[in-house]
């Protein structure tokens, strides 16, 4: 028997403990935007919910993100009421993400590992769901863990490993009902990896009648939810245009995270997109004349179902194209694609996986901040603007815009601020805010939106005699504008947003 050179076992020792340090670090970054951040506008759907005694109502409310609810009424059972406290599932489930990000890159093969894990954990769009109180982190999460061991089930054809990742994708869709186009397509290659199985016919039955009795039984009890939930008009977010506008393009937007220009980070992720819509096509092709499945095969395949999938609900049903969080489980398909079926045979190859690990890895360092989440940016100042306005010795009556109540309120109920008093003076889509992200297109709200403020519009807001005002910086603009006294108190540059006093002109 050979021995392993010294040298050999020296780099493997310091490979692993440079993969241990940075998924610790990466966890670590999302434990500190856990307890730090601003609680957000969505964020308080989600603790309403959880709060409330129709918490297991799954029908009446999208936010009711199933498995997230449980949890973090769990949290709240055994902590007190905190951002962190709230947030501590998704933070858990940022383990489970590294945790099979680092299997699926060590099952992939140790060449592959370094990139797998940091490829996997440099969108910081991405990793931005993980510190906060909604479903998205658990789905992605469990995703990963389904997606481990479909391969795992490639390998060895033992139907525990095809039972284990229907269930861990049966727990993604209960985090997030946006992974249901996910679960259906992994049925599919669950089904296909079982038919090319070189196996009896007997244990091939068995298996197959294990996946579709677990799926029926899934389906059977969700589907009516799904139906219920669209025909009740919950299911409102998303795109209405196209795949790869609202799908490949919004997620480029939220790519360049505010660091690279909208256009880049759309050219960027439409660039890679392509690329492993290309691979995934010729693998998926090859597959199914060979009959032969490789790791990117399986990947591949269902890259292509799931892009398939909404295209098909929005032709059969009407659905709306996912966009945003709402279209973040193609991420990590997308990334593992490129990184299977780009072999490392070539330099050009070589060059591209190591330039694109590099370049994703100096976006993510660029886009570390312990001040806000892309989606959620307005929302970022919230606890400051409460802190400040608590240390005033009176009665505080203040006016805010639509966007700002539900997380001042919350704060205002955190601190026991009885005496502080919060009025809407703007309401929801009254104005174009040109939020990047923040489009009324998102929420069919486009068109009601006004672009600018009259002198009869400002008069409505500083009649209501509030003694400060929280506004975005556009109605603080157009108010100047229009001659009314605006004193700054604070301005938030991040928020995009003023805290000010308010009169009308003489």
């Amino acid at each position: 028997m050979s021995r392993i050179p010294k040298a050999q076992i020296s780099q493997f020792l310091v490979s692993r403990s440079f993969m241990v340090f940075y998924a610790l670090a990466v966890f670590t970054y999302v434990l500190l935007r856990s307890y730090n951040l601003s609680y957000t506008f969505d964020e308080i759907s989600s603790m309403q919910i959880a709060n409330g005694d129709d918490w297991y109502m799954f029908t009446t409310n999208s936010n009711n993100h199933i498995l997230n609810t449980a949890l973090m009424r769990a949290s709240l059972w055994l902590f007190d009421v905190s951002e962190f406290t709230l947030r501590l599932p998704n933070a858990l489930g940022c383990l489970f993400f590294l945790g099979f990000a680092y299997k699926i890159g060590h099952f992939l093969g140790n060449k592959k590992l370094f990139f797998t894990l940091v490829l996997l954990t440099t969108m910081p769009f991405l990793i931005d769901f993980f510190s906060l109180a909604r479903g998205y982190g658990l789905a992605l999460g469990f995703m990963l863990a389904s997606l481990y061991y479909a391969l795992k089930y490639r390998q060895s054809k033992h139907v525990l490993l095809a039972l284990a990742s229907t269930l861990f994708a049966m727990l993604a869709v209960l985090s997030n009902f946006t992974l249901f186009n996910y679960f259906l397509a992994l049925i599919c290659v669950l089904l296909f990896i079982t038919f090319l199985a070189d196996h009896s016919r007997v244990k091939k039955l068995i298996s197959i009648l294990v996946i579709l009795t677990t799926t029926g039984i899934f389906l059977y009890t969700l589907t009516p939810l799904l139906f219920e939930l669209k025909n009740g008009g919950q299911l409102y977010f998303g795109g209405r245009t196209g795949f790869v506008y609202d799908v490949v393009y919004s997620l480029g937007r939220c790519f360049a995270y505010n660091q690279l220009s909208v256009g880049l980070g759309e050219f960027l992720f439409a660039l890679l997109f392509g690329l492993a819509g290309i691979i995934a096509l010729w693998s998926s092709i090859r597959a199914l004349f060979k009959r032969q499945l490789t790791s990117n095969a399986i990947l591949s395949i269902l890259f292509v179902l799931c892009c398939i999938a909404p295209i098909l609900q929005h032709l059969l049903f009407d659905t709306n194209y996912p966009a945003e969080r709402t279209a973040a489980m193609y991420y990590p398909l997308i990334i593992l694609v490129l990184i299977t079926g780009l072999k490392r045979e070539t330099q050009t190859q070589k060059w591209f996986l190591n330039g694109m690990t590099v370049l994703f890895a100096l976006h993510f360092a660029f886009s570390i901040n312990l001040q806000s989440f892309y989606s959620w940016r307005f929302d970022s100042e919230s606890k400051t603007v409460v802190e400040i306005l608590n240390k005033e010795p009176k009665e505080i009556h203040l006016g805010v815009d639509y966007l700002y109540m539900p997380s001042l309120h919350f704060y205002r109920q955190l601190e026991e601020m009885h005496d502080f008093h919060i009025e809407q003076v703007v309401d929801c889509w009254e104005y174009d805010l040109n939020l990047e992200e923040l489009d009324p297109y998102y929420f069919g709200a486009g068109e009601s939106s006004k672009t600018g403020l009259t002198y009869k519009d400002g008069m409505k807001i500083a009649s209501s005699n509030m003694d400060y005002y929280y506004l975005h910086q556009f109605v603080v603009d157009e108010l100047k504008r229009l001659n009314f006294k605006v004193k700054t108190i604070a301005r938030y540059d991040n928020a995009r947003s003023s805290l000010i006093t308010l009169r009308a002109p003489q």
